[in-house]
């Protein structure tokens, strides 16, 4: 009894210590979303990546900040972390998710050697 005792009280004292850090990873989160549905994209950006560097397995996550990445012009992020998820076992809605990044993506590196070209173009 004294022992179903201490492993309650241990795993109690373990989860409250937790709870903080999760707390905040949870508050960072849905503000990121917030900078997201309001099209703040830089700042959404900024508050994606310290979740997506520390939940690298979360799908979601990666494909958000993926987002992110490309609507504030970090392409190369965006490649990189696009480039994670690959073999990754994922849902419609993810593979839905991932073929919207994945076609913004294009779009913006696409858009991105048109203007080095224009700008190469007017240096000559």
């Amino acid at each position: 009894m004294k022992v179903c005792a201490a492993l309650v009280v241990a795993l109690l004292a373990a989860a409250l210590v937790q709870i903080p850090e999760k707390w905040q990873a949870a508050m960072s989160y849905a503000g990121a979303g917030q900078y997201a549905q309001s099209n703040d994209w830089d700042a959404a950006y900024a508050s994606y990546k310290p979740l997506a560097i520390n939940h690298r397995d979360d799908t979601d996550m990666q494909l958000r900040f993926a987002e992110a990445c490309v609507k504030s012009h970090h392409l190369r992020e965006a490649i990189e972390t696009m480039n994670t998820l690959e073999g990754r076992r994922v849902s419609q809605h993810q593979m839905d998710k991932a073929n919207q990044v994945g076609d913004a993506l294009e779009f913006a590196l696409k858009r991105e050697a048109k203007n080095a070209t224009s700008n190469r173009t007017l240096q000559d």
